[in-house]
């Protein structure tokens, strides 16, 4: 299973963006290894991973690029055990770690 987290901040727009409004109570999680607030995102093709990552990367720079230095931190971690993971995290570099890029001390991009 691949799973995205969000930090909490972002996690209501993210899954607006994505057709889930606010974020799902059982795709929450608590953990000490992790953010301790943040949307989890479970994906299972890599048709749907692509749609997640057009409108993950869309809706982080379309609304919120600006918003970002003033907002904190947002986390997005991407567990790549699949092949679906490793395809997730290409797609994504070049949405979202340019936007970490501009932002380091705002928004971490961890793969696992």
């Amino acid at each position: 299973m691949i799973r995205l987290y969000i930090a909490e901040s972002e996690a209501g727009s993210i899954f607006r963006a994505i057709g889930h409004a606010p974020v799902p109570e059982h795709l929450r999680h608590y953990t000490k290894e992790e953010p301790p607030i943040f949307g989890s995102i479970p994906c299972c093709s890599i048709s749907l991973l692509f749609e997640i990552g057009i409108k993950l990367s869309a809706e982080l720079f379309g609304k919120h690029e600006d918003n970002f230095a003033e907002k904190g931190s947002a986390y997005l971690f991407v567990s790549a055990g699949t092949s679906e993971g490793r395809h997730l995290i290409e797609f994504l570099k070049a949405g979202f770690i340019g936007l970490a890029n501009t932002y380091p001390k705002q928004i971490t991009l961890v793969y696992k």
